[in-house]
């Protein structure tokens, strides 16, 4: 089963700053979505959803690792805004 990579944006740009997206890959069996690594390893814990009839793998695979990245959050290296200032 080969992973599929899936980008999700983690901060939104501003004038100041260009955002920041994160990667992840997932794979499907069956009816079930799973993030796993790049070389298809699953990630620790229940990154696993079942799929129902009609949804897109992708778009289920996004959830689960927004849900992902948000359990892992701190905010040690968020970005500091400063507003600006100029010269006195």
């Amino acid at each position: 089963m080969k992973p599929t990579q899936i980008r999700i944006v983690t901060q939104k740009p501003t004038a100041h700053d260009l955002g920041r997206t994160d990667v992840g890959w997932f794979t499907v069996s069956g009816n079930l979505v799973s993030l796993c690594n790049e070389l298809g390893k699953p990630v620790p814990g229940e990154w696993s959803r079942e799929l129902q009839p009609g949804q897109d793998p992708a778009i289920v695979a996004r959830y689960l690792l927004r849900e992902h990245f948000a359990s892992r959050a701190t905010s040690f290296d968020r970005v500091l805004s400063y507003p600006p200032s100029g010269i006195v």
